[in-house]
């Protein structure tokens, strides 16, 4: 649906989300955040309204109101007992429920959440596009006898497979030798009941991308910022998930035209093989010598008006709004 075809105050929107806080993290964030979007939309579309989804029947729901757009603020839903668990079969992805019944909705295709959310799956893509991406294996505790066994020489980087907003990275996620390899294998199946993904530490500057559609046929805007600690000023080792919630890190903007350009190309280049589409945010690190890897996708980022990168992202590079970026989002569906 075009929205041409409609007037703004007839245009019924529902901002989804839910209250099962583990899978609200992995997409726009908490239901404040949520709300934050739907209030940003009402001031267009009076008829915007949060729907919080806690059951089946909640989502059943939904068939039945056929909202002209739904803004999906979380990827799938599990109302198992095991909906903690990221290896769960019982998921309802949103976007494919959605597709189904066919109601419009914001953001990526099943098929490209699901390389947002299996990183492995979606370092193997940037691989086949020959996109740079670090060296990689997953892991097990107890699968690797010793070091030579391993796939990449130390140092390595050790994070959970599965998780988002930097869950499972610590101190201890940089590791140099066997033992605290297995070290922290053992923590992320411990805490996360998951593999864990092994990659060549990259020890250069980190950026993340925000990319948002402009139009039907005009260019991807590509908006990177770089990340920082905020108590130094200066580029991180890594950025682990302390850091992150308790906004230690500081964005700022990438000055260097050289830089901006290969950091832009590289996350426009990931976005597009992913199949993305409307939106969504690009992570990326250099090595030593300054060459930009892709780490991983983030394609329902975080929405906290002030803490988010993605917002964030957006307002540095190009001075887009909070409230401009929420119509921006949901416009790029409406051209679906």
């Amino acid at each position: 649906m075009h929205q041409s075809s409609f007037q703004f105050s007839e245009i019924k929107i529902e901002v989804r989300t839910t209250a099962i806080a583990d899978l609200a993290m992995m997409g726009f964030g908490s239901i404040g955040n949520c709300q934050s979007v739907c209030e940003a939309l009402a001031e267009r579309y009076p008829h915007a309204h949060l729907s919080i989804i806690n059951s089946q029947s909640d989502l059943d729901a939904l068939a039945a109101r056929q909202p002209d757009l739904v803004v999906a603020g979380i990827k799938y839903l599990d109302f198992s007992a095991s909906s903690a668990m990221k290896v769960s079969e019982n998921k309802i992805w949103l976007s494919q429920y959605l597709t189904d019944l066919r109601i419009n909705y914001t953001g990526s295709e099943r098929a490209a959440i699901l390389l947002d959310f299996d990183k492995w799956r979606a370092k193997d893509v940037m691989r086949q596009h020959g996109i740079p991406t670090a060296e990689a294996f997953t892991a097990l505790p107890g699968q690797y006898a010793d070091a030579d066994k391993l796939p990449v020489r130390f140092p390595l980087f050790i994070k959970p497979l599965y998780e988002s907003d930097s869950k499972g990275i610590d101190h201890k996620s940089v590791v140099k030798d066997f033992a605290e390899f297995n070290s922290k294998i053992g923590q992320i199946h411990h805490d996360f009941k998951q593999p864990a993904l092994v990659e060549k530490f990259l020890s250069g500057r980190e950026f993340t991308v925000a990319i948002l559609a402009a139009g039907a046929d005009a260019p991807l805007s590509v908006m990177p910022v770089e990340l920082k600690l905020r108590s130094s000023k200066k580029p991180a080792s890594f950025l682990g998930f302390k850091a992150k919630q308790d906004n230690f890190e500081q964005l700022e903007p990438v000055t260097d035209p050289k830089t901006f350009t290969q950091v832009s190309d590289l996350a426009r280049k990931a976005f597009t093989v992913l199949g993305a589409r409307d939106f969504g945010r690009i992570d990326i690190k250099m090595d030593a010598q300054g060459v930009p890897f892709f780490l991983e996708a983030n394609l329902l980022p975080g929405m906290n008006p002030e803490y988010s990168y993605f917002p964030q992202a957006c307002a540095i590079c190009q001075g887009i709004s909070y409230k401009q970026l929420v119509i921006r989002m949901a416009q790029a569906a409406f051209r679906h």
